[in-house]
């Protein structure tokens, strides 16, 4: 375990788990700095686990992120409550803290399902047409992308009792006295023959497990917006200039940022679209993100202030 930032006053950190691959690396290169630059801001440590934690049974790597409580308990560190985020999350340069919304009797959970400022079935119908036309012409236009549709069947499809609602466990808070053995406990439950639509993940286990026993606080779609989502919503462009200049794809990757606090890159498909972001925050205005930040957050009188037109050399050709 790599400690990047120390436990801080406030006992709350940033955890991640890159093991395996160019993981570690590639945290290190599009996204350590604005987690990083965030930690700061806040007052949060932050760890990166770059072994394994556990055997975890022999399951895929996903399933460590589970058994990240008992082993922060087991060294000693003074932490109470973690926020695991996944690797290929990007953090805005305006990113309030988000342990202010945290209620450590609960796990801090976003969802796939609500609360999105999209129709779900339409982004969803997007992704796949988008994909099939300039991605590969054999990827489907019907598929399981279209499961959380339905998410009781969903569970159904894993031999799961079903609930109504899907968390994407890329991004989740616990609090380690509270629910730190739980998780393990959830983890170990499973052994390495586990089948998941996604590969042998944990996300819709995880999901299942923090929904049924009542512990999930749903936290603004902000907390983790899905680039996915945004890159067919707000930018289908992007599917017909993948390889396009590089200022392109960070443009928008940025007026995303304006919108969102934590961006997600999850996925094999657009997701790719996160090892464009080297060097972002070294063209981000950074201050520019906090001071509207700030700014959408003040009372506005509307108070007429006269007629205000922009002076010529204000005017940028």
């Amino acid at each position: 375990m790599d400690e990047i930032l120390p436990a801080s006053q406030s006992k709350n950190v940033l955890v991640t788990h890159a093991v395996g691959g160019t993981y570690y690396d590639d945290w290190s290169k599009y996204s350590s700095s604005t987690w990083i630059d965030y930690c700061k801001r806040h007052d949060l440590g932050l760890y990166v686990f770059n072994e394994e934690i556990s055997t975890a049974k022999g399951k895929k790597l996903y399933w460590q992120k589970l058994h990240i409580g008992t082993y922060l308990e087991s060294i000693g560190l003074d932490i109470k409550n973690v926020c695991y985020l996944d690797t290929d999350v990007v953090i805005s340069p305006g990113a309030p803290n988000i342990f202010n919304e945290y209620n450590p009797q609960l796990i801090g959970l976003i969802s796939l399902i609500n609360n999105i400022p999209y129709d779900l079935e339409a982004v969803l119908r997007r992704v796949a047409f988008l994909r099939h036309s300039y991605f590969s012409d054999r990827y489907p236009l019907d598929s399981s992308l279209f499961l959380p549709l339905d998410p009781e069947r969903l569970y159904r499809e894993h031999g799961l009792p079903p609930v109504k609602d899907l968390g994407c466990t890329g991004v989740f808070i616990f609090n380690i006295r509270n629910h730190g053995r739980k998780l393990a406990e959830w983890s170990d439950y499973y052994d390495h023959n586990i089948e998941t639509l996604d590969g042998g993940g944990e996300q819709t286990h995880l999901s299942h497990h923090i929904i049924s026993n009542d512990l999930a606080q749903w936290l603004d779609y902000k907390w983790q917006t899905v680039w996915m989502y945004e890159m067919a919503w707000c930018h289908p462009h992007l599917y017909a200039s993948k390889n396009s200049d590089k200022r392109v794809i960070k443009a928008c990757i940025e007026a995303t940022l304006f919108n969102c606090y934590f961006l997600h890159f999850a996925g094999a498909w657009e997701g790719s679209m996160w090892k464009k972001c080297d060097g972002l925050f070294e063209l981000i205005e950074k201050e520019k993100y906090i001071e509207f930040m700030n700014y959408s957050r003040t009372v506005l009188s509307g108070d007429p202030q006269g007629i205000c037109k922009p002076r010529k050399n204000e005017i940028i050709l």
